[in-house]
């Protein structure tokens, strides 16, 4: 009415040019209008995914920090001595292992753990929070097992156990033994379809939208626990739900539910930490009908654009509250932050600061920040800091990590921070810093007294050395004494022990010729009888004192590398059989012992001393007929591969005897020099200076050779003599 009445008032030339200016303002109206409309429903489809993007985000950093979490718990009880004693197949382990169970039923807190396990090398089951299960099972064909063994903190999910009919996940990590010489793995159980409920149950978007969980490895696909059957069916989808996974894009796909084919909308990520595909969806008609309807109204009211705006604007706010909802929940999880977290602008004033962050810099929890306040920085040796010492990350926009700084608190006590810091630049707002801060003044003291100890240790270990160097010296010395002092003194007795055995022989000969048969009385001729016996001991003990002498004289020659040998081309059968005929004698002097050969015709010549060969023979053949009093001794030559790592080819030299063994215990040290075989041997032969099987030993790896031993206590011994076999071009001429 009233435009009408202005029409009128205006003079008949104005009429004429208002009706363009109104058709242009109408027009306007209607582009602002359609404009408004398209922008309006635009940016409200934008802003609910966003919301659904923001869920997402925060879905996927929750999961993460879980199973971080879970990762951090399963490492630290990994590093509890309890486990790593368990592992020891000792009296010590099997007790450990009791310990353990109980160890583990203390651990399992977790409502989403179904059990903790401590396996040893072999998958073997040694505790569990289950004890059921203790040696009832087996894992080592398990993959999560394999892989933890080899050092990784394995992941692995599955459509359902082995035991149990649902989805789990299974999180493992090695355990070094301290007493077992192999590692153990140490895994948890995980309800997987609980676990991911328990997230999942947390987040809707309108009516009929959430989240749902796809694990690709094992085909598991989780839903919330309130979700209607075939409300969320994102497996027919998968494909296409990976390519756009990460990537803020929304998928629209039709699903079928209760009969009815529905639109939904859905974003994707994938999560780092355990592979799952999140998905967040929603009915595309739910999402998108407050959009459409905000719009229709908005082209209804085009003749008032600043309600339009105000209803715009209510539009907008309601859709920013979930955003509003995520912004509190990111500060929740600022404020409850271990870590302290602040802000700095660029003059180096703190403009933001958590509860942990007040904590460490010692000011009052609730207490707002004075204007311009500056933490007191300064270097190790006391110095403060410039103030923009936190700013100067803006320099060249790169973080800054694991810098170290003093700070003092209002009461003069310095603590040790660990800072890292990265530039902040929110929009429409002044450049700063933001910087994560550690005390971590315990641990740096720590490190101290750490150094400390390691530069004693070193002095310590410096000064020893030179006191065992000094020492070894001395030993040395002492050794060339000692081989010196034997050669000489064998040299010395043996000369007067050569005049003392021929006279003994002289006279036994001399007093059976001449003496015994002018004793006819009785008691002369018992006399004689008894003289010719002692004379006999004199003989048999001089002949066994040369003996010693002699390998004394002959251990002190190899001992010291003063020997001459002397290397022929020998065939070893030949030599063998020289030390059988050798010790026939000797045999017949047992005729409970018989001596029983395998030595083929001949070998092919070897570059060997014959005297240092047949040497080693009769020292075993001694052996093996002074232990041996009934059954046989057996002298075997034999040409084969050695069972050594090498596997060469080699000439084996071997005396198996039916004497009465020897224990495990001695068998490491019977060819020690000076050492004899104890109390478990039954002889009554005289026992010698135990260098026979040492002076063996010697000459045996003068060729690169070894020799070995296989006994037990009733079953006799087998010496064997491994000698490599040299190439016919190596033998001298």
């Amino acid at each position: 009415m009233r435009a009408g009445r202005l029409l009128h008032a205006l003079p008949p030339e104005g009429r004429g040019k208002l009706a363009p200016v109104l058709s242009i303002l109408l027009g306007g109206l209607v582009l602002i209008t359609i404009v408004s409309y398209i922008h309006t429903k635009r940016a409200a489809e934008e802003l609910a995914m966003g919301h659904a993007v923001q869920a997402l985000r925060f879905l996927n950093l929750e999961l993460n920090n879980q199973i971080l979490e879970l990762r951090r718990n399963l490492t630290q009880w990994s590093k509890e001595e309890i486990f790593s004693l368990a592992l020891a197949n000792t009296y010590l382990g099997l007790s450990a292992r009791g310990a353990a169970n109980g160890r583990l039923v203390e651990r399992l807190q977790d409502r989403d753990i179904s059990r903790i396990t401590l396996a040893n090398a072999s998958g073997e089951i040694l505790a569990s929070s289950d004890p059921g299960i203790v040696g009832a099972i087996n894992v080592a064909d398990r993959e999560f097992f394999r892989r933890s063994l080899a050092g990784e903190l394995a992941m692995e999910s599955f459509a359902t156990g082995r035991y149990v009919d649902h989805p789990i996940t299974i999180l493992s990590t090695v355990v070094r033994g301290t007493e077992a010489p192999e590692p153990g793995v140490l895994y948890l159980v995980l309800n997987t379809h609980r676990f991911a409920q328990r997230l999942l149950d947390e987040l809707r978007v309108g009516q009929s939208g959430g989240a749902v969980v796809l694990d690709a490895n094992s085909g598991v696909v989780i839903a919330p626990s309130w979700a209607a059957p075939g409300q969320f069916n994102p497996g027919p989808h998968r494909a296409a739900l990976e390519a756009v996974a990460g990537t803020g894009q929304v998928l629209r796909y039709r699903n079928s539910i209760d009969g009815k084919e529905v639109e939904r909308m859905a974003v994707a990520s994938r999560n780092p930490q355990t592979g799952w595909l999140l998905v967040v969806e929603a009915d595309t008609h739910e999402i998108l009908a407050p959009a459409a309807w905000l719009a229709t109204v908005n082209g209804l009211i085009s003749l008032c654009i600043l309600v339009l705006a105000a209803f715009a604007l209510a539009a907008l706010n309601q859709a920013l509250g979930g955003l509003r909802a995520s912004e509190a929940r990111y500060r929740s999880l600022i404020e409850t932050s271990p870590l302290g977290i602040a802000t700095v602008n660029q003059r180096g004033q703190v403009t933001y600061l958590n509860e942990r962050a007040r904590s460490i810099l010692g000011l009052p929890p609730a207490a707002p920040l004075k204007e311009g306040w500056q933490p007191r920085l300064e270097d190790e040796a006391g110095l403060p800091m410039p103030p923009d010492t936190l700013v100067s990350v803006l320099t060249d926009g790169a973080p800054m990590r694991g810098w170290t700084a003093w700070h003092r608190l209002p009461d003069g006590q310095r603590r040790v921070l660990s800072l890292n810091a990265a530039p902040l630049s929110p929009p429409n707002q002044e450049p700063g810093v933001v910087a994560v801060m550690e005390d971590v003044t315990d641990l740096y003291k720590a490190r101290q007294v750490l150094q400390h100890s390691k530069e004693e240790l070193e002095t310590l270990v410096e000064r020893r050395t030179r006191e065992l160097t000094e020492a070894n010296r001395r030993l040395l010395e002492l050794d060339e004494l000692k081989s010196a002092f034997l050669s000489t003194v064998s040299h010395d007795l043996r000369t007067p022990l050569t005049s003392v055995l021929g006279f003994a022989k002289l006279i036994h000969r001399e007093f059976s010729r001449r003496f015994v048969p002018q004793a006819e009385d009785p008691r002369l001729a018992k006399s004689a009888a008894t003289i010719l016996a002692n004379l006999d001991i004199i003989v048999h003990e001089g002949e066994r004192l040369t003996r010693l002498i002699t390998d004394l004289l002959d251990f002190s020659r190899l001992d010291s590398g003063h020997y001459q040998w002397k290397d022929i081309p020998v065939d070893l059968a030949s030599l063998a059989r020289d030390a059988a005929r050798t010790m026939t004698l000797a045999f017949a002097e047992k005729p409970g012992v018989a001596l029983r050969l395998e030595i083929p015709e001949s070998l092919t010549p070897m570059s060997l001393d014959p005297d240092r060969i047949m040497q080693v023979l009769m020292n075993l053949l001694s052996n093996a007929l002074k232990f041996t009093t009934r059954g046989e001794v057996l002298l075997f030559v034999r040409e084969g591969v050695s069972d050594h790592a090498d596997g060469a080819d080699v000439v084996q030299l071997g005396v198996t005897d039916t004497g009465p063994g020897i224990p495990a215990e001695e068998q490491l040290r019977i060819f020690d020099r000076f050492y004899q075989v104890g109390g478990n041997v039954e002889t009554n032969k005289p026992l010698g200076a135990g260098l026979g099987l040492a002076i063996c030993k010697q000459i045996v790896e003068h060729y690169g050779g070894r020799i070995r031993i296989q006994s037990a206590p009733g079953h006799g011994s087998t010496f064997v003599v491994e000698l490599p076999r040299q190439p016919a071009e190596c033998l001298p001429a």
